[in-house]
């Protein structure tokens, strides 16, 4: 993601930088074209006005040389008037100067209205004339210089008449002409106001294209900034949702560690200003892992969602609940006066929980282990050695008091104390040493007899796991057992205790049948997590056929607290176990809860009474009747009944008196090695111990 954000960066500055590149290279195109279009406007008004102005001088011209031929008509006219009149001859010299003076007169009007096609016939009469003007002087000279001057009077005369209307139309089309010219002035004028009008309106058309241009360009470049705040907005939001995402859990949305860490420094600094505590309450919900493999993941993370809710609920505003792992989660409770509020505080979430919750239309029960740690100032509460503290030491410490919850019995919460850190590393280091010990065979089985009451004739073994460390020496199975549950060891622990046990009675079984002996039975414990994993079926059954043992001489023992997991969904396990053959007892009846209830509802074939009421046995009337009532109960359900813990002759006799059929303890025999308990093969009874 760091790595990439910079290239989208700068692929969006480039695409920037782009678009106002196109913006530049469009507002030039667009001011040379108003340039260009100014340029062509500016040349064809010039162009207009010259023509208008060279049109004008023009007009005034032909009116003026126009003007000189009528006058020199009107003249030529008026003397061959008076000659014919008078006869004088100043009158037709004044008329032949005026007719001489007509040709140079025409030619300049000829010369002025050149290019008109209007103007042809006018000047091609007014050329005709002059030539005729011409002519007949040369007749009448020749006539007055021959005949004399009555002959060129007559010519005159008779010629003039004629003149005379020949002059008239002349004038009456000179005057046509000139109104002509002068329309064909208006007309040109007219003309150029039109194409001087259509540049302009092309010249409005242009501008308000390029108005429209820039609109769209400006509406364009306001798109590119809304999408560029569009994109800074996303990138923030973005940003934000990594660093949400960075210091908050996904599934619940609570804060995760690291944000936790924060406000537990935060919360110590107030506390030593406020002179208040601080409280951290480490919640582990029991048996988490049972429900994933019941139920499945997406079950589980309904579940620890609306388990995050019932907290939450139960919680203080000032508080903060953090999920510091995967059915882990943690309470931060500042500002406290006393311990006791982060006692009260424990209590709450433990109630809010008491009634189970209600996921995807099921309601299952859960509990929780509370692990609690109170911080005055900068140390520990009621441990002033430990000196100063840091966030990580505070929730580590809290971490270890909840191991001590689940170490006591899950459900419960436990106050830290130094001790407690050092149990939990003696843990660390002995589930590492637990592993190593699967690997080097340090692991052994041990067994002890299961016996008849009546006869005291042995009928199986129980298979018990022993471990010799080998600098620890012998560890107890309740100090490893825990441990390997914890740790994810106990199925291939009770793997090996499956595969070595089934051998062993195998090949026992084998020497009796060989001695016309029965067969004994096996009993083997069995934890929550070995019955809900989903290859335990084909665990069993081959430990059996491997060991050459028959599947209903095998039995597996379940506690109570199994019991409580089988109702959330193991039900259907224990069902197929028993379809199998493999028989079914439940270990240690009558110290959990609802015990009773549990054998209608699954396939139990055998019940153990705690060596608790057995130890009570003589002493106490309370005990005899709890057992009298387990035996009365079982011989109602079919049920057999084995009582545990039996020590002396006395208590065995007691409890064959009550109606147990079978019974175990230290009168028949220890857990012992393989090989010592080899007499039960040559025998069939164990010797009772005195």
């Amino acid at each position: 993601m760091n790595e990439r954000a910079p290239s989208k960066a700068t692929a969006r500055r480039s695409a920037r930088f782009g678009a106002k590149g196109w913006y530049l290279a469009i507002a030039v195109i667009a001011g040379m074209l108003v340039l260009l279009t100014a340029t062509a406007l500016g040349r064809i008004a010039t162009a207009n006005s010259n023509e208008s102005r060279r049109l004008a001088e023009q007009s005034v011209m032909v009116a003026i040389v126009s003007d000189q031929v009528r006058d020199l008509i009107v003249d030529a006219q008026s003397a061959q008037r008076g000659y014919l009149l008078t006869g004088e001859d100043t009158y037709l010299e004044f008329y032949r100067a005026s007719t001489t003076r007509l040709p140079a007169a025409v030619d300049e009007l000829v010369g002025l209205t050149a290019g008109d096609p209007r103007n042809g016939a006018l000047v091609r009469e007014l050329k005709a004339l002059s030539s005729a003007r011409v002519a007949e002087m040369t007749r009448d000279i020749e006539l007055r210089r021959t005949q004399g001057p009555d002959a060129s009077r007559e010519l005159a005369r008779a010629s003039g008449l004629a003149s005379m209307t020949r002059i008239r139309a002349l004038d009456a089309e000179l005057q046509d002409s000139t109104e002509t010219k002068t329309a064909v002035q208006e007309a040109a004028a007219a003309r150029s106001n039109t194409r001087a009008q259509q540049l302009s309106a092309l010249g409005a058309a242009l501008v308000f294209g390029l108005l429209v241009v820039m609109l769209f360009l400006l509406r364009q470049r306001g798109r590119a900034e809304q999408q560029h705040a569009d994109h800074e907005r996303e990138r923030a939001e973005l940003i934000d949702q990594l660093g949400h995402r960075a210091n908050h859990d996904a599934l619940t949305g609570l804060p995760n560690r690291r944000l936790l860490t924060d406000r537990v420094q935060q919360a110590l600094a107030r506390s030593a200003r406020d002179n208040t505590l601080t409280a951290l309450l480490y919640i582990d919900v029991d048996r988490f892992k049972d429900i994933n493999d019941t139920h499945g993941h997406a079950v589980g993370d309904a579940v620890l969602a609306e388990i995050a809710r019932h907290l939450q609920r139960q919680l203080r505003f000032t508080d903060t609940l953090a999920r510091v792992g995967g059915d882990e989660f943690v309470a931060l409770c500042e500002g406290l006066v006393s311990a006791r509020e982060a006692d009260g505080i424990a209590a709450s979430l433990e109630d809010e929980l008491a009634g189970g919750i209600e996921v995807l239309g099921d309601r299952l029960l859960v509990t929780v282990s509370v692990g609690i740690v109170v911080a005055e100032h900068d140390r520990l509460h009621g441990d002033p050695e430990t000196g100063l503290i840091t966030p990580e030491q505070l929730i580590d410490a809290s971490d270890a008091a909840m191991y001590e919850a689940k170490d006591a019995g899950r459900g419960r919460r436990h106050y830290y104390s130094r001790k407690d850190a050092r149990r939990r590393t003696d843990r660390s280091t002995l589930a590492a040493d637990l592993g190593a010990a699967l690997a080097k065979d340090e692991l052994w089985v041990a067994y002890q007899p299961l016996v008849e009451l009546d006869g005291a004739r042995v009928v199986g073994v129980e298979a018990l796991v022993r471990w010799d460390h080998p600098i620890r020496g012998a560890v107890p199975p309740a100090t490893f057992i825990p441990v390997a549950e914890d740790a994810g060891l106990i199925i291939p622990v009770g793997t090996f205790v499956l595969q070595r046990a089934c051998a062993q009675v195998g090949a026992w079984n084998t020497e009796r049948a060989a001695r016309n002996l029965p067969p004994l039975g096996l009993s083997v414990n069995c934890s929550a997590h070995q019955l809900l994993d989903t290859r335990f079926l084909d665990v069993l059954t081959a430990a059996a056929r491997g060991g050459g043992l028959a599947l209903d001489q095998l039995t597996l023992e379940i506690t109570e607290g199994v019991m409580v997991d089988s109702v959330t969904g193991a039900a259907d396990r224990l069902d197929e176990i028993a379809a199998i053959g493999v028989g079914l007892s439940l270990d240690d009846f009558g110290t959990g809860y609802s015990s009773l209830s549990y054998l209608s509802r699954f396939p139990i074939q055998l019940i153990k009474i705690d060596r608790s009421f057995v130890s009570g046995l003589g002493r106490s009337d309370t005990d005899e009747a709890i057992i009298g009532a387990v035996v009365s109960l079982a011989d109602r359900l079919g049920r057999r009944v084995l009582a545990e813990g039996i020590e002396t002759a006395e208590q065995a006799a007691h409890v064959a008196r009550l109606g147990c059929q079978l019974g175990q303890g230290y009168l028949y025999g220890r857990p012992e090695p393989a090989n010592a308990l080899d007499a039960l093969l040559t025998t069939g009874r164990k010797q009772l111990a005195h």
